[in-house]
């Protein structure tokens, strides 16, 4: 005789729809494209230090504005005709913010 476990009428199985793939997550990476990323690069030993954003060298200030106004013609994709623009923009934001971190350290 069969138990009554293999005589059991076994239930119907849900109907089976199509199950959607979950969607790809894009991730993109994330672009510097501040004044204030091409001060952090600068600094690389101590970022964040005001102290010595306020007191960079000539030398590091024209590094922090050619990335500055690198990160801007990337991000409009190097369209060509405003790299002066670029250049100048950068250029303001860089000594905006070493304005600002002399005047806050008093240097």
């Amino acid at each position: 005789m069969a138990s009554p476990a293999a005589t059991a009428k076994k239930a119907p199985d849900a109907p089976q729809t199509p199950q959607a793939e979950p969607a790809a997550k894009k991730t993109t990476a994330r672009k510097k494209t501040t004044a204030g990323a091409a001060a952090r690069s600068a600094h690389r030993e101590n970022p964040g230090s005001l102290k010595q954003l306020a007191t960079v060298t000539p030398e590091q200030r024209q590094k922090m504005i050619e990335e500055a106004a690198f990160y801007k013609a990337e991000k409009r994709n190097f369209a060509p005709g405003h790299e002066q623009e670029d250049w100048t923009d950068a250029e303001r934001e860089i000594d905006d913010l070493i304005a600002r971190a002399r005047a806050m350290t008093g240097a």
